[in-house]
């Protein structure tokens, strides 16, 4: 059993995807997913040749679920695992997130090695009066190979140890717990790298087809929700390496920060996995002026205005288009939108 929220109150749930109302029973095999249309959790029932969507706040509705039983509680616990794997079905396991609260995906070693490095070179710099957070992998990776700094690393581990009124090997100890945290967030910097990667060729190709009216339109306008996308990971990352910049409060709280930084991650994980298919194709760009090239900036477009435009202009523009769908010669960025 695992605890969740359903409502004010606190529910005990199976590990697994399970129902005690009869209406699941007889729905037979169905999925769970986010809708395509709203992008919020339901409940996916074969339909004719198609899908019908059933929202969990109407299947509450209908079954009358109480807010405290435990099918209402199942169906929280399936919209939090819906953030984290793309289908469910009745009897499969909840993700690690929910269950432990510990990542359902696998990292690096060099991710670990990375995290324990960051810790390692704080709590030098502490030492020293001078405290600093290093996040730049290739500078860590330098610094933490030296034969000095990891004799500096040994008398500043032992002077906290003396600051906390604890023995040596319990500070190592978590110090290697706070970096097995950290490495997924560390993991996470990574693919945002690629995030930067990609806006930079796309930068290439919005040069190269800044004389042609109807492709640049396209172009500046993935640019500047670009900007917003990159703006509100970067204050993520700024907001994380802030709170965990101080290595003795670390330190003295392990617990409180392991808890933030596993919510942290999750929201990391939850915003990078969508770009995972978007990437995956900037990767293989090679930044020539292609027709294939400018389908990938129209279809960057599409995986952008919806999450980054401002609702309202993103209806605006969603009406327009269906107006007028693009056609060959007709632009796909109508003028009147307001970016």
């Amino acid at each position: 059993m695992t605890t969740v929220q359903a409502g004010e109150n606190e529910v005990d749930v199976p590990t697994v995807v399970a129902f005690a109302h009869p209406f699941f029973a007889a729905v037979g095999d169905v999925q769970f997913r986010m809708s395509e249309h709203t992008r919020a959790p339901a409940l996916m029932i074969k339909f004719g040749d198609g899908d019908a969507a059933l929202s969990f706040g109407g299947i509450r509705r209908e079954l009358k679920l109480a807010e405290d039983s435990p099918d209402a509680g199942m169906l929280e616990a399936v919209a939090a695992a819906l953030q984290f794997v793309s289908v469910l079905k009745i009897g499969d396991p909840l993700p690690a997130e929910v269950l432990s609260g510990e990542a359902s995906w696998e990292i690096e070693q060099r991710h670990r090695d990375i995290a324990l490095a960051r810790l390692t070179m704080q709590l030098v710099t502490w030492a020293t009066g001078d405290e600093t957070a290093i996040t730049d992998a290739d500078a860590l990776s330098q610094v933490a190979d030296d034969p000095a700094t990891q004799a500096k690393a040994e008398k500043a581990i032992a002077d906290a140890a003396e600051r906390l009124s604890v023995e040596v090997e319990e500070v190592k100890a978590t110090l290697r717990m706070l970096a097995e945290e950290l490495a997924f967030i560390e993991a996470l910097r990574e693919k945002f790298a690629g995030v930067l990667s990609m806006r930079d060729k796309m930068d290439v190709l919005r040069r190269k087809y800044s004389n042609e009216r109807s492709v640049a339109e396209v172009a500046d306008a993935v640019r500047r929700l670009m900007t917003v996308a990159v703006k509100r990971l970067t204050n993520l990352f700024e907001q994380i390496d802030a709170q965990t910049g101080e290595i003795m409060g670390m330190l003295k709280n392990p617990k409180a920060q392991e808890g933030y930084i596993r919510t942290k991650r999750d929201e990391l994980y939850c915003r990078m996995v969508a770009w995972r298919d978007i990437l995956a194709k900037w990767d293989k760009c090679d930044s020539k002026p292609t027709e294939g090239n400018v389908a990938l900036l129209r279809e960057t477009y599409r995986f952008l205005a919806p999450r980054f435009m401002p609702a309202q202009q993103w209806v605006l523009a969603s009406q327009l288009q269906q107006r007028g769908a693009p056609a060959k010669g007709r632009r796909a960025i109508p003028n009147s939108v307001n970016w």
